[in-house]
C-alpha cells in the first residue's frame, strides 16, 4: 500500500485582522497592530480599548491608542508621557544631550573639540591667536569647565577654586547664553563669558579656554604662561629682548 504525503505551505500575511477596521485585511494571518478605525467606531461602545502611546511627538505614537500603556518598558521622562518612546542622545558629554529622551541613539550625538594647532605654552606678554570659525571664551585661571545644554533647557556651568585651592562650586543654571550667565555671575568672573579671537597674556599662570561652535562647547584647553628671567635694559651688554621679568 502506497502512502501519499500532502505538503501545504501556509503564507504568512501581516495585517489588520479586525473586520471593524477601515483597513481590515481578510487575508491577514498575523495581527500587526495596524488597524485604523473611523471616528464613529472609536466613539462607540463596540470599540475595544487600544493600549499604546498617546503622545503625537513620541517615536512610538499610536494614533489609535485610547488608553495609556502603563506596562510599557519605556521609562517615564520629565516632559514625556507614560508608555512612550523618545529617541535621542543620552551621552551627557555630548553637545545635544537630551534628558527628555529615554532611548539612546548614539548616532545622533554631536561633539565639539578644541581646534588643534594652538600651542599649550606661551611666554608672558605674548598673544595667542585662535583659529577662525568658532567663538572662544576665557575661563580664567582656576576655572575648570563649561558644562552642557540639555533637552529643552540649558545648563551652562563652571567651577572655580579660591586662593587655597578649595572649590567654590559656582554654576549658572538654565542660562540661555554665556551673556546671560555673565550677568548673573559678573561679581564672580567678569571676563568669564566674553567671546574673543585672541588673548594677550599679562601675567604668568594657567589659563583655560573653551571653543563654542554655535553653542556647542568643547572641553577646556589649558595654556601655561611663564616668565623668562633676564636683563631687560636695552643698553646693557647682556640685554635679553625675550625677558619678561628681571633676573
Amino acid at each position: 500500500m502506497k502512502k501519499i504525503y500532502l505538503l501545504f505551505t501556509l503564507a504568512i500575511v501581516n495585517g489588520c485582522m479586525n473586520s471593524a477596521a477601515s483597513n481590515y485585511n481578510e487575508t491577514a494571518t498575523i495581527e500587526d497592530g495596524s488597524c485604523l478605525y473611523d471616528q464613529s467606531y472609536v466613539d462607540s461602545a463596540e470599540c475595544p480599548d487600544v493600549i499604546g502611546c498617546m503622545d503625537p511627538i513620541a517615536d512610538n505614537y499610536n494614533p489609535n491608542a485610547t488608553t495609556i500603556d502603563w506596562n510599557s518598558s519605556w521609562e517615564d521622562t520629565m516632559m514625556g508621557e507614560p508608555g512612550c518612546q523618545y529617541i535621542g542622545c543620552l551621552d551627557e558629554t555630548a553637545c545635544n544631550y537630551n534628558d527628555d529622551a529615554n532611548d539612546n541613539d548614539a548616532s545622533l550625538c554631536t561633539y565639539n573639540t578644541f581646534p588643534g594647532g594652538v600651542s599649550a605654552s606661551f611666554n608672558n606678554y605674548q598673544t595667542v591667536n585662535f583659529p577662525e570659525g568658532q567663538d572662544y571664551y576665557l575661563l580664567q585661571p582656576g576655572y575648570d569647565y563649561v558644562a552642557y545644554e540639555s533637552g529643552s533647557s540649558s545648563w551652562i556651568g563652571f567651577s572655580a577654586t579660591d586662593a587655597q585651592g578649595i572649590p567654590l562650586g559656582y554654576g549658572a543654571c538654565c542660562a540661555n547664553s554665556f551673556e546671560e550667565a555673565q550677568t548673573w555671575y559678573s561679581n564672580v568672573a567678569p571676563e568669564l563669558f566674553i567671546s574673543l579671537q585672541s588673548y594677550a597674556f599679562t601675567s604668568p599662570g594657567s589659563y583655560s579656554f573653551v571653543a563654542s561652535d554655535d553653542g556647542c562647547y568643547s572641553e577646556s584647553f589649558t595654556i601655561i604662561v611663564t616668565d623668562i628671567p633676564g636683563c631687560m635694559d636695552p643698553i646693557a651688554d647682556n640685554y635679553n629682548p625675550n625677558a619678561t621679568t628681571i633676573d
